[in-house]
């Protein structure tokens, strides 16, 4: 799972939003720092704070659509219906015209609602990508690492020589050092690449996608083993070294120059390991304390981290996930009228569907990216609240004047004359039609008793109220 929504990042757009929104997160973190605070957490949770707040816009504009779906559910249902169990070609033709007329009719098109969603996909993979892969978005946190690979690299000579002597005398293959050697190191014949292979080290840590405290253990079990390595190779005499000598000619070299080392260059080189797994195991404490959350490793999945406290993340989503749902569909099926129909039984579907799903990503997925998820869903909700009261006071013969306000405006940058909807055209759906007005048209024909308003739920007469104060000029 979390390699295809790494692959989904790399897109382009969408790479390109998580830069600005990594951009984001790194500002956070160095406001936090002002004050001596470095923790990701908060970060995160501010991040997300902003990114809802950014995306309101949207949110909004999804609510409209729905409030308006009110009056527009009725006429569509009544063109389905009539087509129900019509397949050939013309009829579907015909139920595509008269579709396109009711959304015309209101200013909007068959596409308002989920357009948002569409717009919103890409941020939200974007959002995965940062969060997921912190210290590239985070300089602070991505030098932890770079220094960490630097100083490993430092003993990359000394890991390299000593672990080829302790596999000619016998050693284990299967090793620690045969794990960092495996993985990082960059050979050309027997040379190595310090600097790439410190490269290829940072660039393990590049995201908590893969949990630093894994490849931090990897790399202080290489430091153990060299320790022990160094201790058993300091303690051979001349005949062992020249034993090994004579089974292993092809290295002469790197087994002479070991050989005649004294007992203050192997404490030498023993010091500077030391010292660098020293400088490590700091740059570790400072990872630590960055991830570290209530706790909680953000850089570690509920499901790795082996501990009571994580299966916080995954309960908390589920819980905060099925409010966020239950609280939206509570305002939409007020709006729609849709409990009694397929659409509001889907809707009760998700509001227990969409808990269980988020409890299982953010089970297996790293912690941070839950305490992301969690987070969001607390705003969402927090948001549906405000906006579907607002939305409940608000006359849906508003919205459609907005609509058709706007697209008017697009038609006169278009050089194209305003739309204007016929009273006759709502008495019948079959029937709806729209027309262009003339440029020197007067005003239309006004209703004096065309003001009542409709909350969604009137006949058609009442409908035909709606759209027929529009024509006014």
């Amino acid at each position: 799972m979390t390699s295809v929504f790494l692959s989904c990042y790399n897109l382009p757009v969408i790479k390109q939003v998580a830069e600005v929104l990594g951009w984001i997160m790194n500002l956070l973190y160095k406001f936090f720092s002002i004050f001596g605070i470095y923790n990701i957490g908060l970060c995160i949770l501010l991040f997300t704070i902003i990114v809802k707040m950014i995306l309101l816009p949207m949110t909004i504009k999804q609510q409209r659509f729905t409030k308006l779906s009110a009056v527009m559910n009725p006429e569509i249902q009544a063109v389905q219906k009539k087509y129900k169990d019509k397949r050939d070609q013309e009829s579907m033709m015909k139920m595509n015209q008269e579709m396109s007329a009711i959304y015309e009719k209101y200013g909007t098109s068959p596409t308002g609602g989920c357009l948002t969603l569409l717009i919103q996909m890409p941020i939200l993979l974007a959002l995965y990508g940062v969060v997921s892969q912190i210290p590239v978005f985070i300089d602070e946190v991505g030098n932890y690492f770079d220094d960490a690979g630097a100083y490993i690299s430092e003993s990359v000579d000394y890991f390299y020589d000593i672990n080829k002597l302790d596999e000619l005398s016998g050693g284990d293959k299967d090793g620690k050092l045969d794990e960092i050697e495996d993985a990082y190191y960059e050979k050309s014949d027997d040379s190595i690449d310090k600097e790439k292979t410190a490269e290829n080290i940072s660039n393990a840590f590049s995201g908590i996608a893969v949990s630093p405290d894994a490849i931090f253990t990897q790399i202080f079990g290489a430091y153990d083993e060299a320790d022990e390595i160094i201790e058993k190779l300091s303690a051979m005499s001349a005949d062992d070294w020249a034993e090994l000598l004579e089974n292993n000619k092809e290295d002469e070299k790197l087994i002479t120059e070991y050989s005649e080392m004294s007992a203050d260059d192997w404490t030498s080189i023993k010091s500077s390991i030391d010292s660098n797994r020293s400088s490590i195991d700091e740059i570790k404490e400072n990872v630590d304390n960055s991830y570290d959350f209530i706790g909680i490793n953000l850089s570690q999945s509920p499901s790795a981290a082996g501990n009571v406290w994580s299966i916080l993340i995954p309960l908390l989503a589920a819980a905060t996930q099925f409010l966020s749902v239950k609280v939206a569909n509570k305002f939409n099926s007020s709006q729609t009228g849709m409990t009694d129909n397929p659409m509001g039984s889907s809707m009760k579907m998700m509001t227990y569907t969409m808990p269980i799903m988020s409890a299982i990503f953010c089970y297996t997925l790293p912690a941070g990216l839950g305490v992301y998820w969690i987070m969001s869903a607390v705003v969402q909700t927090v948001q549906s609240i405000f906006i579907g009261k607002y939305f409940v006071n608000v006359d849906v013969n508003d919205i459609i004047k907005s609509n058709v306000e706007k697209a008017n405006k697009k038609r006169a940058k278009q050089g194209l004359p305003p739309k204007k909807i016929t009273t006759a055209a709502t008495s019948n759906v079959k029937n709806i039609k729209v027309e262009e007005s003339k440029p020197t048209e007067g005003k239309a024909n006004t209703n004096n008793n065309s003001t009542s308003q409709t909350k969604g739920k009137g006949g058609i007469a009442a409908k035909a109220n709606i759209v027929s104060k529009y024509n006014k000029k």
